[in-house]
């Protein structure tokens, strides 16, 4: 990726580190999403002798790593009464439902497959899909 920057412009300068930064929590969000948390190597992470600290990865404030929405969606789902549908479990997400849908759907699908539920109706447009628990 080649990146030209016009130091001489002010607002030039602004808005490149804008966008910078923007990619920065991206990378950064993409690290900890697809590898983990850094672990934090002393020897390696001290700071530089002209006073700057390297970046390290992080996991933005309030943000939850996919395993812990997997765990989570596992445990409404056993939480469920017997009959419940996409909306349930999103909505018992909370906050961070919304956001994780396409993970709900997976989670689903992959109960589905275990045996653990099945589809009772496929959702249409703006009506969620029905599921039930089955009974072992």
């Amino acid at each position: 990726m080649n990146v030209e920057i016009d130091i001489t412009d002010y607002k030039k300068l602004m808005r490149a580190k804008a966008t910078l930064l923007r990619w920065l929590k991206i990378v950064d969000f993409a690290i900890v999403q697809y590898h983990g948390p850094p672990s934090f190597d002393e020897s390696r992470d001290k700071p530089e002798p002209n006073g700057v600290q390297p970046r390290l990865a992080f996991m933005p404030e309030g943000v939850s790593t996919s395993a812990e929405i997997d765990a989570q969606i596992n445990r409404l789902l056993e939480g469920l009464k017997k009959k419940f549908t996409t909306t349930d479990l999103i909505l018992g997400l909370g906050d961070k439902g919304k956001e994780n849908r396409p993970r709900v759907k997976l989670a689903l699908k992959r109960a589905e497959a275990e045996g653990r539920i099945q589809l009772v109706k496929a959702g249409r447009g703006r009506r969620p899909s029905q599921y039930e628990k089955v009974s072992t």
